[in-house]
């Protein structure tokens, strides 16, 4: 059968965005921020 119980990481992770909802946005924003300063990059060198 199927458990329906959250993962430790899961759960953490839960935990961590019900405590600061905000942390999800930062966490989005710093990922958005290096692929586009990866594509700057790659943009950059490709001819």
């Amino acid at each position: 059968m199927t458990s329906t119980k959250d993962k430790p990481a899961t759960a953490a992770i839960k935990d961590l965005l019900n405590h600061h909802p905000d942390s999800l946005r930062e966490i989005v924003r710093a990922v958005m921020q290096e692929m586009l300063e990866g594509e700057i990059t790659r943009g950059t060198r490709d001819p």
